[in-house]
């Protein structure tokens, strides 16, 4: 079952999303309006989505929290807002793994960009997450897990859980062949 994360400053419209998503089968992990209370969800559990508020009512944009966050977790990123001028959707495009609805959406509209989300997460998906780039490029520079843990502020076993998923996305043998996958598709 996907994990979902809301952050939107409205609790109607959050409270109307939660709805639509556990009509549909996915679990919500937490409802936040604020990037202290986004950290506070993160450290019990881990979505594999987040839906994203842009134009939050407090000092940061929902852009700004997901920009901050992305470097330490792997997840997908919806944001939903009435916000559509071109500065702000370059810097959607900015984020890897992320998607966009206009506000006013129905359910269906929702579900089936989620679904869209998640349809590359079997094996036909080889291109690693930005986190995953990440580990993937501290392994070339030759960090050992205790050391990317460290770098990236995450725990030993976060890191070593990438390492496993990173080989089986790419299927590979070894870790230098997952280097080698990378420096070849010009992912580091």
């Amino acid at each position: 079952m996907k994990k979902i994360l809301i952050i939107e400053d409205e609790i109607l419209v959050a409270k109307s999303i939660e709805s639509m998503l556990l009509n549909s089968d996915y679990f919500v992990i937490g409802i936040a309006d604020n990037a202290k209370q986004v950290k506070r969800i993160l450290l019990s559990d881990t979505p594999d989505l987040i839906l994203c508020d842009i134009d939050l009512k407090n000092e940061r944009t929902g852009i700004e929290i997901i920009e901050e966050i992305e470097l330490k977790y792997d997840f997908r990123t919806i944001f939903i807002s009435a916000l559509s001028d071109n500065s702000t959707l370059e810097k959607i495009c900015s984020i890897s793994d992320c998607y966009y609805i206009t506000k006013p959406f129905n359910e269906k509209q929702l579900i089936t960009t989620i679904k869209q989300v998640f349809v590359g997460d079997g094996n036909n998906n080889r291109s690693p997450s930005k986190r995953e780039i990440n580990i993937i490029r501290l392994i070339a520079k030759g960090f050992t897990s205790r050391e990317i843990s460290e770098q990236l502020d995450i725990s030993y076993n976060t890191v070593e859980t990438h390492r496993k998923n990173i080989i089986n996305k790419l299927n590979a043998k070894t870790m230098y062949e997952v280097v080698h996958i990378a420096t070849t598709e010009n992912w580091i």
